[in-house]
This record gives C-alpha cells, structure tokens and sequence, in this order.
C-alpha cells in the first residue's frame, strides 16, 4: 500500500486472453453473484415485502456457501463498524439528546405516543439496519473472492451474456412501442418494475462491457469483440428507451475510459484533449440520430430547471433538519416520517418521502456518525485499491473501479443506493474493483460468517412469508394493509388503528381513521378532534389531511366542519380551486354549509369567484351583493372574470340595476359588447341584440366555389347527383348567399348539420341567413350559440 492519492496507474502488462488448458478459472462463485444480481433487478419493487425479503436472504445464502477466507484490512472493518454505529443510534433512548420543539409538542402537547428511541419507526429502522448490514456483509463476501484470468474471462462471458438479453429486450420493447406504466406513474417501456433500474443497470453493464470490448484494438479476440457489441446495443437501448440518465452515466463513463487510455501515452495534454473532443464530435455528429443535440441540451435544460424547482428547496428543509439532529440523525428509515415537520421551501403539495440524493438521505438519517463511518469506508477502499505491483488485470479492475465511481458521483443528486437492485450491483463491481494483492488471510473462522448468513437468510424467509400470509412481520405489509383498510372505508376496526399507530406513531391517516371511529361509534367530539389535530400535525401542510376532517365533521358539527376547510384552504394543494368547488358539492344539501363557504370564499378572488358561479337566484343575488357593497364596479376579479360574473349575475337580476351597472362601468369591461347584446336580448330587443353583436363579430368569408360549375342549375344538379356531397353542398352554399338566396341557404345548412357536418362557417351564416330573413329572435339565438361552441 502507498499513503499517495495520487491517480491508479493501470500495469502495462499485456492482459493475456487465451485461455490456458492448466489454468483453473477462480473466482466463478462471482457468476453465480451475478445472476442473483440480474434476478434482484429484474424482480426488483420498491413495494414489495417478498423481494425485500429476497434481496435480505441472497447475501446470507451467498455467506453460507462462500464465506470469507480473506480480510480486507482493519480500515474497512472500523469504518463499517463506525457505519453500523450510525445506523444504531436509531435505538438510544432520546434523553441522551436534546429534543426537537416538534417532538416535544408532539408528546407534550398532543400526547402522541412516541416510542423512547430516537426512531419514530422502529421496525423501519431495524429493516433498513438489515439491509444495511447485509449490503456490507455482499461487498465484503465478493471483495474477498481472488480471480485469475481464466476467471476474468469467465465473468465477461457472464456479463456480456446478460446485458445482451437485458438490452435486446429493450430494444424490442422499444421498436414495438410496448408501454408499462412504472413506479413513479411515467409510462414508457423499461422491461423493469421501475425505469431507474433499467437506466442504472444498462448504464453501469454497458460501460463496462463497452470498455472492456475497446482492447480490441489490441487483442482481437471474439470476447472483446462481443463486449463491444453488446456496449453498443446498451448504448441504442438507453437511448431509445428514452433514458437521458442513463446516457449520461455511460458517456461519462467512456470519457473516463478513453481518458485513463491516453495517460499512458507521451502525447502533450493538449494534444489528449484535442482527441478526445474529435472523438466526442464524431460519435455525435456521425453515429448519432440528429436530433440527439436537441434533446441532450433540452435534458440538461429540464434537469437544471428541476433542481432549481424542486432539489434545491428539499436541500433547504434538510439542512434545517440536519441542524436539530446533527450527530445521530432522524433514525435510519425515519425521513419520510419526520420530514413534514422542516416541510418549508419545498413544494408542499406534494408528499416528500426522500431527498433526491442518496448521500443527504444517509446524512439525515444517521447524522455525523454514520457520515463518518462512510467517509471512512471509502478511504479504506481507495487504499485498498492502490497497490503499487499488481500481476495482471489492472486495467479491467480500473473499469469497475470507474463503474464504482459513477454510482457514487450519482449518488450525490439521484437516489440509485436505495434501490436494493441498483445498490447490489453496484457492490459488486466496487468488490470487483478491489485487487487480490490486498487481501490478506481472514481471521475470523467461516462458521461465525455462516452464522450471520443464516441469521439473513432466516429474517429475509421471515419477510417473505409475511408478505405471503399478510402478516406484519415488514412494514411494506403494514403499510399494505393500512391502504387496503382506507379503500373499504372501515370505521369499525378500533384494534387494528391502535395497533397501527404503535407501529407508526406519525401515521397521520391512522389518526385520522381513529378520530372516525371516536365520532361515529361512540359520539366522543373531543377525542376525535384531539385525534384529528394529531394528523394535521403530523402532516402539516397538505390540504387534504384537513378537507377529509371537515367532510366528516359535517353531519356532526359545522362550525368544526367550516374551521378545517378554513386550515385546508390556507395549506397547500396542487389545485385548491377544485378542492373548494367539491366543498361547494358535497354541501349543496346543507344551505347553513353554503353560507358558511360563501365566508370562507372572500379568502381569495379565486374562491369567490367559484362560489359565485355556484350560486344562483336569490342566493346569488344576495351574495354579490356584499360585493357591490364593497367594490361597486367589481375591479377585484380581472377583467375577463368580471364580464364572466357580470354576464352569471345578469342572468338573474333586475334589468334596471344592470342597467345602472353598464352605464356606470360598461366601458371597463373586457367585451363588453357582448354584455350589451344579452342585456337587449333580454329585453327582448332582438333587432338591436344582434345588431350589436354584428358591429363586433368578425365577418367570415363566403363559402369558395372550386369547380368550373358556378352556374346555379347545374351547382343544385350536381349537388344533388353526388347524394348530399358535403363538399359540393358548402360550394352551393356560397352560390345561394352571394346571390342572397337566405331561404334555400338556411335549408340548405339545415340539411349539411343533419348529416352530421359541424362547422364554424355553417354555424355563422345560419344565423346570417335568420337575420336576413327578419326571423331576428331565432337569429339571436343562433349565434348564441356560435358564440358559446366557436
């Protein structure tokens, strides 16, 4: 080992890929390694307590079978330990530290029953320290595995094998046009349960095949060639399938490559630059499709703007977050529990159950301590990787040491770690990564790693029969039965909400659901207002927590009904404007709601507007009469909504106060043309109506003749040979009105509507047609309706 960071020299020794009749291939326990990974992807779900189970038991069946016979050094045993100290934290009782104000109100205040840990979810805490442990345990097991060159061209063979199935699939899927609708609700076909896998797995795979298949140049051997090949189509499959992280991934990782190739050169710097951007140009103006510029640019245009929009603000809450519990965190598993509570700059509409980036995610959750036994793993790491002689393979372990490198970047604005898939193969290219000359005999017996083995292997069995006989042996069945509960709309389960809620203290629609069951079963008003101000503070700014309170305190008290539509108003919603018209329906049998709403509409000009256009008759007229008593003229809503008001009010009021209303602020309004027609109108002065309407109306032009046969006669003829041709009827059309034939081209539009032809133009000249023929109310409502369809 050398105490230098300086960058890994790969060995110029010529990496032979003939295959020697003695040599025995080592390392083919990492084939095996592999296929479990392909299968943890393939099958992978972010829902799923059996896969979680399954992901748990793979690393505990690999330790029963290949347990370490090698250690990676003292380093990387203190750094996991520190790791695992972090994550434990999760279970100090929490006199230890100084409390938060929210959890202090919490229990104070709203006598929530949060555990004594520092995890407000335990069992989620003790799931995440599984899987974090077995994580390590996967790494550690591969590091130790020693391969020779036989047994690097066994794990290419693998590798390439699998890629070219995953990526040919893709493609397929792409050429075919199949769609499946992924986790996240985008649509687009990924072959995986979730498009991020895909991006990942093909990026990282594809790169490494890729880099492997560019020593053609040197060895042209069937292998490499393969390796190239099947880099290429993972290249076409991220690119087709539509996945511009992906791409990013893989280019970088190329650059990368085609950068440690040049250093060994004697080429001046500038010259390596210089070919390495004819290079970049080349493949992007030669091979690529020509709209690959504008979308790449577009990407990173889109990716920008969304971290502007949406990172940087959940950045924000989390340092605030981070400053209340900097030393042990929030409790490993615990963010989407505890982050509403610093819900500040980032969008809150929306629930946020993680921070888009892995690294601020593990710093949240396990605070300094778990930073630090990161940090420390990953100095280890690099001193494990830095050995001055090797005997062969440097270059290919340089590759995954890139792989390695590229996830972690990634890790730093994505979240690919939580992703148990993503995570395990990544593991084991950084495992690959690790040269045997590092190594040394492990002292540690294998019954004591067999040991662990078998303690994932029982727990990751315990999981998935959970999942199976739907018992609560993983928070991802809990969680499953909580949303099938909610969809049956029980209120009768009283056990199961307790149950619920010492699992999950901060389930807000647990609390929620136990303050139903306290209204409806036994009257108790207090404890379920107590229990409805346990959600809203657990989540404190979704609208929605606060519109279902207010949907069931309506059959038993209004005046609570009417405070939490005030709060949901008040919170965050994606579209508040429907939310307060479903307010408006779900109360239209309740005329003391109604009254109630048209208070709670003067909290914004949107609102009331809504409110306003609900109404009618009296109920109408005496509301927007406490606006004219106000704003006479109504210049709170904007122009276009104040002639939309004007025109709903009109409908029902007094000819002499519309009267009164257009001659003092007609002129303000936008249209208000049309405002004056339907005020004669409904006087009845329909000759002036639509005189009014035609001094503003555009004009629309006559129906064009295209055929030769302008003359009358043979139009009508030709028109009625073709059976009603719509063509040939829109030209007689023209022919009658330009001879102001108004009768025959009102029958005649008559006849084009019935068969079914809707048109701008006909719509038009029928009212046109009516008003010629002096039938001015008919004409009226005519372009009453051209009015309200074009």
């Amino acid at each position: 080992m050398t105490s230098s960071f300086a960058p890994l020299k790969a060995s110029k020794e010529s990496f032979a890929h003939t295959l020697s009749v003695k040599e025995k291939p080592l390392g083919l326990a990492l084939l095996p390694a592999l296929l479990a990974v392909a299968v943890i992807v393939y099958f992978g779900r972010a829902d799923s307590a059996w896969f979680a189970g399954m992901a748990l038991a793979i690393p505990g069946v690999f330790m029963l079978l290949y347990p370490p016979r090698f250690s990676l050094g003292m380093p990387v045993h203190s750094g996991m330990l520190i790791l695992l100290a972090g994550a434990f934290f999760a279970f100090l009782p929490v006199f230890y530290w100084p409390l938060p104000p929210w959890r202090v109100e919490a229990v104070e205040d709203l006598s929530i029953g949060l555990p004594f840990f520092l995890s407000v979810h335990p069992s989620r805490s003790w799931e995440g320290i599984l899987m974090l442990s077995a994580g390590l345990s996967w790494f550690y097991c591969l590091a130790a595995i020693k391969l020779n060159r036989s047994g690097w061209h066994c794990f290419f063979w693998g590798l390439l094998l699998i890629m070219a199935l995953f990526s040919s699939m893709i493609l397929l899927g792409a050429a075919n046009s199949w769609e499946v609708v992924a986790e996240n609700g985008s649509t687009g076909f990924s072959f995986f349960e979730e498009r991020a896998v895909t991006a990942n797995f093909l990026a990282l795979g594809g790169f490494a095949c890729f880099a492997y298949g560019m020593r053609v140049l040197k060895k042209r051997i069937i292998l490499t060639l393969l390796c190239l090949i099947v880099g290429l189509i993972s290249f076409a499959a991220l690119y087709l399938g539509s996945f511009p992280s992906g791409l990013m991934i893989f280019c970088m990782g190329v650059l990368l490559w085609i950068r440690s190739l040049l250093i060994g050169s004697r080429r001046a710097r500038l010259a390596n630059l210089f070919i390495l951007t004819f290079i970049v140009s080349v493949v992007v103006w030669m091979i690529l499709p020509a709209d690959t510029i504008e979308k790449t640019v577009s990407f990173f245009v889109k990716t920008l703007h969304s971290g502007v929009d949406s990172r940087v603000p959940v950045f924000l809450d989390c340092i605030h977050l981070l400053t209340e519990s900097p030393i042990a965190g929030v409790g490993l598993g615990n963010f989407a529990n505890v982050f509403p509570q610093y819900h500040i700059f980032s969008d809150a509409g929306n629930t946020v159950a993680y921070p888009q980036s892995d690294l601020l995610w593990f710093f949240a959750e396990c605070g300094l301590v778990g930073v630090l036994g990161l940090i420390v793993c990953l100095v280890a790491y690099l001193r494990l990787c830095r050995v001055k002689k090797r005997r062969g393979g440097a270059r290919i372990q340089l590759i995954f040491f890139y792989s390695a490198l590229l996830f972690f970047l990634h890790a730093w604005v994505f979240t690919p770690a939580h992703n148990t898939g993503t995570m395990y193969f990544s593991l084991l290219f950084a495992a690959l990564a690790v040269p045997s000359e590092s190594l040394k005999p492990s002292s540690i017996a294998p019954k004591w790693w067999r040991l662990i083995g078998l303690f994932f292997v029982l727990n990751g069995l315990l999981w998935v029969a959970g999942d199976v006989l739907s018992l609560s042996t993983h928070s991802l069945v809990q969680n499953r039965k909580v949303a099938l509960r909610l969809a049956q709309e029980s209120t009768d389960d009283e056990v199961f909400w307790e149950k619920s809620l010492r699992r999950n203290p901060l389930d807000w629609q647990a609390h929620q659901e136990r303050g139903k069951q306290a209204l409806s079963l036994y009257g108790d008003r207090d404890a379920a207002a107590l229990d409805f101000n346990r959600a809203a503070f657990c989540e404190p700014l979704l609208s929605t927590v606060r519109f279902e309170e207010g949907l069931f305190w309506m059959d038993h008290d209004l005046p609570r009904t009417s405070a939490a539509w005030r709060d949901a108003l008040i919170r965050e919603s994606q579209d508040p404007i429907a939310m307060f018209r479903r307010m408006i329906t779900v109360s239209d049998k309740n005329p003391l709601m109604v009254d109630r709403l048209g208070h709670l509409s003067f909290m914004g000009i949107d609102f009331r507007k809504a409110y306003l256009f609900a109404m009618s008759g009296r109920s109408l007229l005496r509301e927007i009469a406490k606006d004219f008593s106000t704003d006479p003229s109504l210049s709170n809503f904007s122009p276009a909504d104040r002639s939309l008001v004007v025109a709903h009010w009109m409908k029902h009021a007094d000819l002499s106060e519309v009267d009164s209303f257009m001659a003092n602020y007609g002129s303000e309004l936008r249209d208000g043309w049309l405002i004056e027609a339907k005020l004669l109108a409904r006087k009845a002065r329909f000759l002036e109506a639509v005189e009014r309407l035609l001094e503003n109306l555009e004009t629309l032009p006559l129906p064009t003749v295209q055929s030769e046969e302008r003359d009358l006669v043979l139009l009508e003829r030709s028109y009625k040979a073709l059976s009603g041709n719509r063509m040939r009827g829109m030209e007689l059309l023209g022919e009658y009105l330009r001879l102001e034939e108004s009768k025959k081209a009102l029958d005649l539009i008559d006849s084009l509507i019935e068969s079914g032809a809707q048109s701008r133009t006909l719509y038009y000249w029928r009212a046109m047609s009516l008003y010629h023929l002096n039938e001015y109310t008919d004409s009226w409502y005519a372009f009453e309706y051209y009015l309200e369809h074009y």
